[in-house]
């Protein structure tokens, strides 16, 4: 047997030895004598033999010298063949290929799932690594969404610009873009740009770098807005700001208007419908009549197209008070005074009247019980005591005129002599002019006329 061998391996060195040989002939070694395939340079065949490749490690391996394209080594470290691609070593392993191709397409004909950076995927695409895991680069790159029937129904893309986009697909108009947490859904946008936010206790809540400024909630059938003056703490409010006068992102929004149970507000702060009531700060009306609050630099406007009532709160036990906020009575005037144009004030269900500067009474009808003027004259014409808008003239003996603002033909003169042996008269002069005769009552009573100087008092009435 050792002869064999030895035969077997000179032969081969022979043959290996003429040139003529390597190149006319083909080399065969059998134990059969069998003639080599004409395919093969070197045909090696035996049932009960092998061939055996170079074993080295892995270190050794890596030490071959400019190793040539196709060297074939066995790595007894990895246990596996090598074979050198002319640019780097590559394992040959007996796994499964599992990729096929179609036209110039390839896919997975596997019936398990794959890994990447894991050996039990759990996933037909299972991805484990930290960091970025998967990247997708293009000018408009996108993730598309169909259902079995290759009908597109939905997308993640970059874009358009800077932003990330989830949507829908066009035409998908039934469909929604939802958000789960915990397997509840939370959020969601429908068509038309409808959002809507769902859970036990939903809430929206606004935070700027990280602190919160407000929350919207939902409390059962209540919806609450609120506004945070220290960050975190429900026990601070803040200001809760409907327009803002700012610059930048948000340009000047002073041009809106609120409203409150109303689509189409005409006022900036209204409630409700106001029926001829526009351009105010605040209005409120319920569709037939309204009032509106309007603030200038000079003054407080306060308009209503209905019956307007001071009340208190406690109903009739209540009280108003104007400059102060303890009124003692129904209507308590702290101080100033009180000017009425053109109307009146009735008191005790009409039967007293201020009118005009006048205070009527049913039995005097539309004669005031105020006087125009009142006063009391010396005998020798000059004023003792009388309103300012009195003067006086003594033209002759026992003849007076007064001259007051507002005397006419209906006025009337009460007068009333201090001497009791006087009499006294009066008469209509001109406009804003009435005579005061007095005359001696003794001679009067002799059917003597004399006049007859003499201090009086009058009043005088329109």
């Amino acid at each position: 047997m050792i002869i064999k061998k030895i035969t077997i391996a000179f032969s081969i060195c022979i043959i290996l030895s003429i040139p003529g040989a390597i190149n006319a002939q083909r080399v065969g070694i059998s134990t059969d004598g069998s003639v080599p395939d004409v395919s093969a340079l070197l045909d090696v065949k035996s049932i009960t033999h092998g061939l055996l490749i170079p074993r080295m490690s892995s270190i050794q391996r890596a030490a071959i010298a400019s190793p040539a394209q196709g060297l074939l080594v066995y790595d007894n470290v990895t246990n596996s063949f090598w074979f050198y691609k002319g640019l780097a070593w590559t394992e040959l392993t007996s796994t499964t290929n599992y990729w096929s191709a179609n036209g110039s397409n390839i896919f997975n004909n596997s019936s398990g799932n794959v890994g990447i950076g894991t050996n039990t995927p759990a996933a037909p695409l299972h991805i484990k690594k930290d960091g970025e895991a998967v990247r997708i680069e293009g000018a408009l790159p996108s993730i598309g969404f169909y259902n079995n029937s290759g009908v597109y129904k939905g997308f993640v893309w970059q874009g358009p610009g800077d932003n990330i986009s989830l949507a829908t697909a066009v035409g998908n108009s039934a469909g929604r873009v939802e958000l789960y947490n915990n397997g509840i859904l939370n959020m969601s946008v429908a068509n038309l740009g409808v959002m809507e936010v769902s859970g036990n206790f939903p809430q929206i809540k606004l935070k700027q770098n990280g602190l919160v400024s407000g929350t919207l909630n939902a409390d059962g059938f209540d919806a609450e807005l609120s506004a945070y003056k220290s960050a975190n703490s429900d026990d601070i409010r803040g200001n809760l700001l409907l327009q803002l006068d700012v610059s930048g992102d948000f340009g000047n929004q002073y041009a809106g208007n609120v409203g409150i149970k109303t689509d189409n507000p005409v006022n900036i702060l209204q409630i409700g419908n106001t029926p001829g009531f526009s351009g105010n700060q605040l209005a409120i009306g319920n569709g037939a009549k309204g009032m509106s609050f309007f603030q200038n630099s000079t003054t407080s406007h306060w308009y209503s197209s209905a019956n307007f009532a001071l009340m208190g709160t406690g109903g009739d036990a209540g009280r108003v008070g104007i400059g102060t906020v303890t009124p003692s009575e129904k209507l308590e005037i702290a101080s100033g005074n009180v000017k009425i144009g053109s109307g009146s004030l009735l008191l005790d269900n009409g039967n007293l009247q201020i009118n005009n500067g006048k205070i009527l009474t049913p039995p005097t009808g539309s004669f005031s019980m105020i006087p125009i003027c009142y006063g009391y004259i010396n005998a020798n014409g000059t004023i003792h005591t009388a309103t300012p808008n009195v003067s006086v003239t003594r033209t002759g003996e026992g003849v007076y005129h007064i001259y007051c603002a507002g005397i006419k033909a209906s006025s009337i003169l009460m007068a009333t002599v201090t001497a009791s042996v006087m009499s006294i008269s009066a008469a209509f002069v001109n406009t804003g002019e009435m005579e005061v005769i007095t005359r001696d009552l003794y001679l009067l009573q002799r059917d003597e006329f004399l006049l007859h100087d003499n201090s009086f008092y009058f009043v005088i009435y329109n």
